[in-house]
């Protein structure tokens, strides 16, 4: 694994490009050459495909998945070159890369590896999400938010019309079974309590994606939602804009979503270089990841190496990898008393807050960052590419 070829297209906030761009800085710093080839918001053309052939790369990368051609096919099998897509959303959107034998996947979340696994790929690995090591070299500014939430917003009753209007009633029970389970516990994912409300509703002849899709929308939709109305004892600022779902025209903003919550000051959404400035600025970060039971998210080591706290969903792979005064707080859904007590005494006593930070901010150092990752990739990688040279063609330069 000695060249590295990225693609990167456009993505709402830009975050697949910054994570591009920190992890190729990281492997460069490993010893990897290390080229990036910028697709825009085009899909790749016969333009790009030269660019990656010029790079003579052992291995080409993207984060999330790129789509498949016409009839099914991945532009890695054409080219004969093993393609790593750095999977940052559920895995159960992306199961088709089973398909290519010359895919290679990563993870944030442990169950989705399982998910990969059970379908009888064995090229996956799990990699977290990571920060920047430079965030943690430059002086952090004087708090001016007490609490921010980054993120789009989504309108949960768009998502329970829509389930009125196109299910039959045993779907829509199942899908609010399914969404109750995934809210209610640390540990189900959507995926299994979809899978366990279809059976138990004896629900037949679906699209069991897109039924995953519904209960991810909309857990996510009232999660976070609930989540910032519920903290009304604290002045929480919301980056953000509406995001995209089926019937979107009819979603609400979170200016409408929000509306009557005088603790909320609703912003536009802003990139993700302004999202950092605006974490450093910050003493707590909000984050609501209901999809993820095994798993990370960016907002959590960001919100930390920015300097504040991170309230976040609970699930176990905080339970393992951070303690209790590791300044992450994780919440349950529904359980907000107290999550509201606690986020306050926080805000109002900065010396205990700033020493939780203090410690979870060395962890993530010394952790979670892109060169860290970058050493686990060096390590997991070069085997899987020797498994797929012995069954398959590989083109060599």
């Amino acid at each position: 694994m000695e060249r590295v070829c990225f693609l990167v297209s456009y993505n709402l906030y830009e975050t697949k490009r910054h994570f591009t761009e920190g992890l190729a800085a990281a492997l460069r710093r490993q010893g990897v050459h290390v080229s990036i080839v910028d697709t825009g918001n085009t899909t790749l053309g016969k333009e790009h495909v030269d660019q990656i052939l010029a790079t003579r790369p052992d291995l080409t990368c993207s984060f999330n998945a790129v789509l498949p051609l016409e009839g099914g096919a991945y532009l890695w099998d054409f080219l004969k070159i093993p393609h790593l897509s750095l999977l940052v959303d559920p895995a159960i959107y992306s199961m088709d890369l089973v398909r290519s034998p010359y895919s290679l996947v990563s993870c944030v979340d442990h169950f989705d590896c399982e998910l990969f696994v059970n379908a009888g790929f064995k090229n996956v690995f799990f990699l977290a999400h990571a920060v920047e090591q430079r965030l943690f070299e430059s002086e952090l500014p004087e708090k001016k938010y007490d609490a921010v939430f980054i993120g789009s917003g989504y309108d949960p009753d768009v998502c329970l019309r829509r389930w009125e209007r196109d299910y039959p009633s045993e779907v829509q029970r199942a899908l609010k079974q399914a969404a109750e389970k995934t809210l209610s516990d640390g540990e189900t994912t959507f995926t299994q309590a979809t899978a366990n409300a279809c059976r138990s509703e004896q629900v037949k002849d679906v699209n069991f994606v897109q039924l995953c899709r519904e209960v991810d929308t909309y857990t996510r939709a009232l999660d976070r939602l609930e989540l910032i109305r519920a903290l009304d004892n604290v002045d929480i600022h919301v980056f953000g804009g509406t995001g995209w779902q089926d019937d979107e025209e009819e979603a609400g903003s979170w200016e409408g979503l929000l509306k009557g919550s005088s603790h909320v000051t609703v912003h536009p959404a802003v990139s993700f270089p302004e999202a950092i400035e605006i974490l450093r600025a910050s003493r707590v970060c909000l984050n609501s990841m209901p999809f993820f039971k095994q798993g990370t998210h960016e907002r959590v080591f960001l919100g930390l190496a920015c300097g504040c706290l991170s309230v976040t969903s609970a699930n176990s792979y905080w339970d393992v990898h951070f303690d209790e005064g590791d300044g992450v707080m994780q919440y349950l859904h529904g359980q907000w008393a107290p999550l509201k007590q606690w986020v306050k005494h926080l805000i109002d006593h900065e010396d205990e807050r700033v020493k939780l930070i203090e410690r979870g901010r060395k962890l993530t150092l010394l952790e979670h960052t892109w060169d860290v990752r970058a050493r686990e990739m060096l390590d997991a990688i070069p085997p899987m590419l020797e498994s797929i040279a012995s069954d398959h063609y590989i083109r060599h330069f």
